[in-house]
C-alpha cells in the first residue's frame, strides 16, 4: 500500500461512522443542508481558494486535454464556488454541511501524517457578526459534548487580521507573506527570529513580534496580543 494511507475495519470503522453521523445530524439540527463536492477538480479553484502555498501539497495531474487537475485536498474552496455559481441566487445566509475524504501529501518528518482523511465542516456563508461567530461555536461544542467530550476538549480561535497586519507593517511581498505564515504555524521560534533579523533593523521590533509563536493561552491574552 501506498505510505499515508490505511484501512479501517470493525469497531474503528464503526466508530469512525458514528463520528460522522453524530456531526451530520447536528449540522442537520441547525438547518444545514448536505452538499457533495467532486472528489476530483481543476487544480486552479484549490490554488486561489487554500492559497499557492497549501494547494501545492495536492496530489496533481494532467487529463487528456492538458487541465491540471487535482484531487480534493480541501472542501471548503468546492462549497465556496458552488455557493457563487449554483447558490448565487439563493437568499442569505446559506448553511451547507459535508463529510468528506481529502487528500493532501504530508511531509515524511511528521510522527503520525496521512495522505487521505475525513473532513467535516459546515459552511455558514453569507452572514456577519458576533451572531453568526457564535453559531459555529455552538455547533461545534454540540458536537464534542454528543460524542461524549464534554468538559474534555478547548476550540481554539485564531484571527488572520493580526497576521495580516504584521506582513503589511513588514511591507512582505506574497512569497514572504506566505514563509512567514508557514513558520507561525509550525511555531518555529528560531525560524521567526531569523526571518525577521532579515527584514528588520530594529532589535525592539524584532522583540516585539518574537511573542508570535508563542501566542496562546485565554482572555488575558488579548491585552498582550494588542
Amino acid at each position: 500500500m501506498p505510505d499515508g494511507v490505511r484501512y479501517y475495519f470493525g469497531a474503528e470503522a464503526r466508530l469512525r461512522r458514528a463520528v460522522e453521523d453524530v456531526a451530520m445530524s447536528v449540522f442537520a439540527g441547525w438547518s444545514y443542508e448536505e452538499i457533495a463536492t467532486p472528489a476530483l477538480d481543476y487544480f486552479a479553484l484549490f490554488d486561489r481558494g487554500m492559497g499557492h502555498g497549501e494547494a501545492q501539497r495536492a496530489f496533481r495531474f494532467t487529463d487528456t486535454d492538458g487541465r491540471l487537475l487535482a484531487l480534493r485536498p480541501d472542501v471548503t474552496s468546492s462549497v465556496a464556488r458552488a455557493s457563487a455559481t449554483l447558490f448565487a441566487t439563493r437568499p442569505r445566509p446559506l448553511r451547507l454541511c459535508y463529510a468528506a475524504s481529502v487528500f493532501r501529501q504530508r511531509p515524511r518528518s511528521h510522527a503520525e501524517w496521512r495522505r487521505e482523511w475525513t473532513q467535516l465542516g459546515c459552511e455558514l456563508i453569507g452572514a456577519a457578526g458576533a451572531a453568526a461567530d457564535l453559531e459555529t461555536l455552538l455547533i461545534t461544542v454540540e458536537v464534542l459534548e454528543q460524542l461524549g467530550l464534554a468538559g474534555r476538549f478547548r476550540i481554539t480561535l485564531n484571527h488572520v487580521e493580526i497576521f495580516n497586519g504584521l506582513a503589511a507593517q513588514l511591507a512582505l511581498d506574497a512569497a514572504a507573506r506566505e514563509e512567514m505564515r508557514q513558520i507561525i504555524d509550525t511555531r518555529n521560534t528560531d525560524a521567526l527570529d531569523r526571518f525577521l533579523a532579515a527584514r528588520t533593523q530594529s532589535a525592539q521590533t524584532n522583540a516585539a513580534h518574537h511573542p508570535l509563536t508563542r501566542f496562546t493561552g485565554q482572555s488575558d491574552l488579548i491585552a498582550a496580543a494588542r
